[in-house]
C-alpha cells in the first residue's frame, strides 16, 4: 500500500513539473558546416536551466542544407511567412540582419525587458546598424560573420614573403609566386579567388574592397562616384587580369573552402572559420588588404536571435531568460574562448584569459563595413543590382564611372536642385516662376491709375489684390517641388492650392451675388459686408487644411522607371485622403457656385463679356485641376517627369486666371488708353460753354454719360470692364422670356429663368460707381 502511495505522489508531482514547465520552440537556419553552433546554443541553455531550476526547455528547429531542401532565400521566405500570420508555432527566431525592416513590426523591443546597461556593452554601431529599427531593438547579434584573408603558410615561407598589407602588395606577391611555382609545373595554384560571384558574397566582396581605399582610418564610406571608389574598381580588376581569371572569380563558397583544405590557393578572401574547421586549414588569418598600410576593409554580417511579439505571458517572461542568458557576459565569454562564434561585446577581447585562446589582435584590428540595411527599402533588390552593376564593369565593358554612377543613383534620392553643377532647370524654373509674381504684382499699380480705373470696375480695388495674389499662390506651389522634398513641403503646397482658389473664386462669386437683377436680404448683407462674405470662405480653409496638422505628411522614397530613387508626399494614413476629398468637394461647389451665379447673371449688359471669362476660368481650372488629379492617381515615376508636368500645371493655372481675370483687362487698357480728366474738361467746356450756372449735379451726370457712350460703346471690347451700371433702376426682361418657361415650372426654376434673361443689374451698386467715376473727374 506504502509502495502505491508513494507511486502516486510521483506520477502527481512529475504531472505538476510538465505542467509548470515551459517548451520553447527556436527556429534557424543554417549550412552544414556551421549547424553546430546552434546545436552548442540549445545544449547549454538546457543545461544552465536545468542546473538553475528555471522549467524551460529549448527545442531548436534547424532548416539546412542537410535535412532538407531549404536554402537561404526560402529560409527567409519561410521566417518572412510565420511572422506575419502570427503563427504560435516558434518562440525565438534566427534571422539575418538584413531583414529587420521585414521583421521589425513582429518582434519584441528588447529595451522594454532588458537593462540599459546590459545594452550598452554590445558594440553600438552593430547594434544600431544591425538590430534596431524604428528606434525598437528587435534582436541581439548571435552569430557573427566577418571575412578575412587566409594567406597559404607553405608558400609564403618558401618564398621569404609576408602577409601583403595592401592590395598593390598581394599583387605583386602573388605574380612572383605564381610565375616561381610555374617553373616547377605547378599550374594548379591561384593567386587570389576574389568571391565575385552571383551570391550575397560577391557584393559583400565589392562593398568591402570600395570601403578599402577611403583615405583614413576614419574615413566614412567612400562615394560612390569618387576617385577612391573609381581606384578600387580599377584594382579589382587588375588582380582579376593579371593574378586570376573570370572563372576563379566567379567562384563560389565550396570553391574557395576546397582551394583552402588542399592548398591550392595562395590568398583566398573568405569568411572566419573557427573551430573545428579552423585547425585543419595550414594558412595563416589576416585582415583583407587596403590601398595603403593601415587600411581594411571587412564586412560584417550575422543572425539575430529575436522574440515574437504574440506570445503567452508565460512564454514571453520564459524567452526573456533565454536572451539574458545568451547575452550573459559568462556565455558570451565562453562563446570566444572556445573558438566557437564572434562576439558583440568589444571589452572580451581585452579579456587575458580569453587571449590566451584565439588572436585577440584580429578581432581589434578588423575594421568592419556592415552591409547598408537602413538605407535601402528593398535590400535583396539593392543587392542584385550593386553586384550586376559593378559585374558589368568587372566582366564586361562598361567604364568603372558608369558603373558606379548607377549604383550611386539606387540610394541617392535625386531631385530638381537649384545647384547649376546637376542642371539649369530648377534655376530657370525660379527665375520664371520670380518674374511672373514680380509682373503680376507690379500690374496691380494700375488699378489706382485714374486713366485706368473704368477697365477695373468688375471688382473693389482690394479684391483686385486678392484675385491677382491668389494666382501668385499657384505659382508658388511649383517652388515646392524644386530641392529635396519634406513634410512641410508637402503641407505647403496643399495650403497654397487650397488658397489659390478661393482667393481667386470668392471676390468673382461676390461680385455675381451683387449683380442680381433684384435684390434680398442676403444679397444686401454680402454687399455690406464684402471682407466677412470673403474671410468666410478662407476660414472654411483654414480649418480644412488644420487637419493635416494632425494627420500629417509623410515623404516616401520611390524608385523609378530610370533606375533612380526621388521622393513624394504620401498620406501619413487613410484620413489625409478624406481630408483631401473634402477639400476637393468644398472647391467643387465653390465653382459650383460660380457657375451657377453666371447663369443667372448671364444676360447682364453691364457685365456681358465679363461673365464669358469667367466662365472659362473655370473651365480651364476644372480642366488643369482633373489633370493634376489624374497625375498624382497615376503616379509617375520618373522624378524629372513630375517636376515638369507638376510645374508646368502650376505655371499654366496661375498664367490663365490672371489673364482671365486681370491681364487681359491691361492690354485693352493700353489699347484704348486715353486721359480721362482732360477729355472730360473739353467735353464740358464744348457744350456748356454758354451756361455757366450748371449744377455740379450736371457735371456729374454728364461724367456718367460721357464714360458710359462715348468712351465705352466706341470701344466695345471693353464692355465687359463697365460694372454697376446706374442708368436703369428696374428689372428688362426679354420678351420671349415667359414662352421658354414651362409654365408647370417651380417657382424657383422661374426665378432663376428670370434672372438669367433679364438685362440689367439691381438698384443697390449705383453709388459704387458714381463714386469712382466722380474721383476721375476730380
Amino acid at each position: 500500500m506504502m509502495n502505491i502511495s508513494r507511486y502516486i505522489f510521483l506520477l502527481f508531482s512529475l504531472h505538476i513539473f510538465i505542467v509548470k514547465g515551459v517548451k520553447l520552440e527556436v527556429l534557424a537556419f543554417a549550412y552544414e558546416e556551421t549547424s553546430s553552433v546552434y546545436t552548442y546554443f540549445e545544449t547549454e541553455f538546457n543545461k544552465y536551466s536545468e542546473n538553475n531550476n528555471l522549467d524551460i526547455t529549448l527545442k531548436l528547429t534547424i532548416l539546412s542544407n542537410l535535412n532538407t531542401t531549404y536554402s537561404f532565400s526560402s529560409y527567409g521566405i519561410t521566417t518572412d511567412t510565420l511572422l506575419k500570420k502570427k503563427s504560435y508555432k516558434y518562440d525565438l527566431i534566427f534571422f539575418d540582419s538584413l531583414y529587420i525592416k521585414n521583421y521589425e513590426p513582429y518582434l519584441l523591443d528588447f529595451k522594454e525587458y532588458i537593462p540599459k546597461k546590459t545594452i550598452e556593452k554590445f558594440d553600438q554601431n552593430v547594434l544600431n546598424q544591425m538590430c534596431i529599427h524604428n528606434n525598437r531593438l528587435i534582436g541581439f547579434p548571435l552569430k557573427l560573420g566577418y571575412s578575412v584573408l587566409y594567406s597559404n603558410k607553405e608558400l609564403l615561407d618558401r618564398y621569404n614573403k609576408t602577409i601583403p598589407k595592401t592590395w598593390n602588395e598581394l599583387l605583386q606577391t602573388s605574380k612572383y609566386i605564381l610565375e616561381e611555382e610555374k617553373k616547377l609545373n605547378n599550374t594548379n595554384l591561384i593567386g587570389y579567388n576574389g568571391l565575385f560571384n552571383d551570391a550575397e558574397s560577391g557584393f559583400c566582396s565589392a562593398y568591402e574592397f570600395i570601403y578599402s581605399y577611403r583615405n583614413t582610418v576614419d574615413s566614412p564610406y567612400p562615394g560612390f562616384t569618387s576617385e577612391e571608389a573609381i581606384n578600387a574598381l580599377g584594382m579589382m580588376k587588375k588582380l582579376k587580369d593579371e593574378i586570376s581569371s573570370n572563372s576563379i572569380f566567379m567562384s563560389n563558397d565550396v570553391f574557395a573552402v576546397t582551394k583552402l583544405l588542399d592548398q591550392s590557393g595562395l590568398f583566398i578572401k573568405f569568411w572566419l572559420l573557427q573551430k573545428p574547421v579552423i585547425e585543419k586549414i595550414p594558412f595563416y588569418l589576416s585582415v583583407l588588404p587596403g590601398h595603403i598600410e593601415g587600411i581594411s576593409g571587412s564586412t560584417m554580417c550575422g543572425y539575430n536571435l529575436g522574440v515574437k511579439r504574440n506570445l503567452s505571458e508565460e512564454n514571453r517572461k520564459a524567452s526573456i531568460k533565454v536572451m539574458e542568458f545568451f547575452i550573459s557576459d559568462e556565455f558570451q565569454k565562453q562563446l570566444v574562448k572556445n573558438d566557437i562564434m564572434v562576439s558583440a561585446i568589444p571589452e572580451i577581447y581585452h579579456d587575458k584569459e580569453v587571449c590566451e585562446n584565439i588572436d585577440c589582435e584580429l578581432f581589434k584590428s578588423l575594421q568592419t563595413v556592415i552591409r547598408p540595411i537602413n538605407k535601402v527599402n528593398n535590400i535583396d533588390e539593392y543587392i542584385d543590382k550593386f553586384r550586376n552593376y559593378i559585374y558589368d564593369y568587372l566582366y564586361g565593358e562598361e567604364t568603372a564611372y558608369n558603373a558606379l554612377s548607377h549604383i550611386d543613383d539606387l540610394t541617392k534620392i535625386h531631385y530638381i536642385s537649384l545647384d547649376k553643377n546637376q542642371s539649369y532647370t530648377g534655376i530657370i524654373t525660379l527665375f520664371i516662376v520670380y518674374t511672373f509674381i514680380g509682373l503680376m504684382t507690379f500690374s496691380l499699380i494700375f488699378v489706382s491709375l485714374e486713366n485706368f480705373m473704368p477697365f477695373f470696375t468688375f471688382l473693389p480695388s482690394s479684391f483686385w489684390v486678392l484675385s491677382v495674389f491668389g494666382s501668385i499662390c499657384f505659382l508658388s506651389s511649383s517652388l515646392t517641388e524644386i530641392n529635396q522634398i519634406t513634410s512641410l513641403k508637402c503641407y505647403l503646397k496643399i495650403i497654397v492650392l487650397c488658397f489659390g482658389f478661393t482667393l481667386t473664386l470668392t471676390p468673382i462669386s461676390y461680385r455675381l451675388i451683387i449683380s442680381l437683377p433684384e435684390t434680398n436680404k442676403f444679397v444686401e448683407y454680402v454687399y455690406k459686408h464684402k471682407f466677412i462674405y470673403i474671410i468666410f470662405f478662407i476660414l472654411i480653409d483654414i480649418l480644412i487644411c488644420s487637419l493635416f496638422f494632425f494627420e500629417g505628411f509623410n515623404v516616401e522614397d520611390v524608385l523609378g522607371n530610370d533606375e533612380m530613387y526621388f521622393q513624394r508626399c504620401k498620406f501619413a494614413n487613410s484620413t489625409g485622403y478624406i481630408v483631401v476629398f473634402t477639400e476637393l468637394v468644398y472647391k467643387g461647389l465653390l465653382m459650383g457656385l460660380v457657375l451657377f451665379l453666371a447663369f443667372a447673371d448671364w444676360n447682364i449688359n453691364s457685365i456681358y463679356y465679363d461673365l464669358r471669362f469667367v466662365v472659362g476660368l473655370i473651365y480651364v481650372d476644372i480642366i488643369l485641376l482633373t489633370i493634376y488629379l489624374l497625375i498624382n492617381i497615376i503616379k509617375i515615376n520618373n522624378y524629372r517627369a513630375k517636376f515638369y508636368i507638376n510645374g508646368s500645371l502650376f505655371i499654366v493655372l496661375s498664367i490663365s486666371n490672371y489673364i482671365l481675370i486681370y491681364g487681359y483687362r491691361l492690354v485693352i487698357a493700353f489699347l484704348n488708353k486715353k486721359n480721362l480728366k482732360s477729355t472730360f474738361i473739353n467735353n464740358v467746356n464744348s457744350k456748356f460753354v454758354n451756361n455757366e450756372n450748371t449744377t455740379m449735379a450736371n457735371s456729374d451726370q454728364q461724367v456718367t454719360e460721357y464714360c458710359k457712350t462715348d468712351y465705352i460703346n466706341n470701344n466695345p471690347t471693353i464692355i465687359s470692364t463697365n460694372n454697376f451700371e446706374t442708368e436703369t433702376k428696374s428689372i428688362a426682361t426679354n420678351s420671349n422670356m415667359h414662352s421658354s418657361i414651362n409654365s408647370r415650372s417651380s417657382k424657383i426654376v422661374k426665378k432663376i429663368l428670370s434672372y438669367h434673361y433679364a438685362t440689367e443689374i439691381n438698384e443697390m451698386v449705383d453709388n459704387y460707381e458714381s463714386s469712382i467715376l466722380y474721383k476721375i473727374k476730380e
